[in-house]
């Protein structure tokens, strides 16, 4: 939830720049990662706390449910996913 909210931040003044020097490249570009980044990990602290998410640990349908390794091993591959993306 704090990394959604520490990302809103730079959008905004990133934003911000981008109406202000007239589109530079530069912030444009960095303006649409930190968006991205944004939607991600907004995406990940909606289904943290879903019903399904919930279900699914209740029921033993997410590997290593409880003991936080299925949650370990799912935050490894996206800042994986995101570094690669990102490269």
């Amino acid at each position: 939830m704090l990394g959604a909210l520490a990302a809103i931040l730079p959008q905004g003044l990133l934003g911000g720049l981008t109406v202000l020097f007239l589109l530079p490249t530069a912030v444009s570009v960095a303006h649409a990662l930190v968006a991205q980044t944004l939607l991600a990990i907004t995406i990940v602290v909606a289904y943290a706390g879903s019903r399904e998410q919930s279900r699914r640990r209740a029921d033993g349908a997410l590997a290593g449910a409880g003991d936080g390794n299925a949650e370990r091993r799912l935050t490894r591959w996206y800042w994986l996913l995101l570094a690669v993306a990102y490269a």
